[in-house]
């Protein structure tokens, strides 16, 4: 249970954090050489042959944090994501904001709150985090399907997460995603 793991701290002398908050550090050399194998032999997979570099990756961030202030605290790249684009990490326990909006119904039914602003950490060798760097800093139609981009990745990382308390609120923007993508305007 969520709340238990979360309370308990450490057990038999050893701390417990979430996955996506330990220091971890980057994947294995023997994994990397692993998935080159893979993609040589043409295996489908979500590795692309390109990948921000540190510069490209701190600007990509610092483009998010200005295109959704109200959503974002932060910004950070990693290596530790393989097949993820994007993550939510720090955040409160989806399982949490759950029982919190039963606790909330029961009682008064009033609505939860919003969720705070989010820490996000994004995957630098994703296609989709590749190809949102290079929409972010093109035409203006290419800088418009940015924005319904970036807006999706952080609400995929928060379904990811449990924390998209209504996902119906993503249905505006992925129907100006479809728009853009089969019209080709902004």
């Amino acid at each position: 249970d969520d709340f238990v793991m979360t309370n308990l701290g450490e057990h038999n002398g050893r701390k417990i954090v979430p996955a996506e908050a330990a220091d971890l550090g980057p994947p294995s050399p023997a994994k990397e050489s692993e998935e080159a194998e893979n993609k040589e032999d043409g295996a489908a997979g979500p590795a692309s042959s390109k990948k921000l570099d540190e510069a490209a990756a701190t600007a990509l961030g610092a483009w998010l944090l200005a295109t959704l202030p109200e959503r974002l605290a932060s910004v950070e790249s990693t290596d530790r994501l393989t097949d993820s684009p994007a993550v939510v990490f720090d955040a409160e326990s989806g399982a949490m904001r759950q029982m919190m909006a039963l606790v909330a119904q029961q009682s008064d039914g009033a609505p939860l709150p919003p969720l705070p602003k989010q820490k996000l950490r994004v995957n630098p060798a994703h296609p989709v985090v590749v190809a949102l760097h290079a929409a972010s800093s093109g035409s203006s139609d290419e800088k418009a399907r940015a924005e319904a981009a970036a807006h999706q990745l952080l609400d995929n990382a928060l379904v990811a997460a449990g924390l998209m308390d209504d996902p119906r609120t993503m249905l505006p923007n992925l129907n100006k995603l479809l728009e853009l993508a089969l019209t080709g305007k902004a």
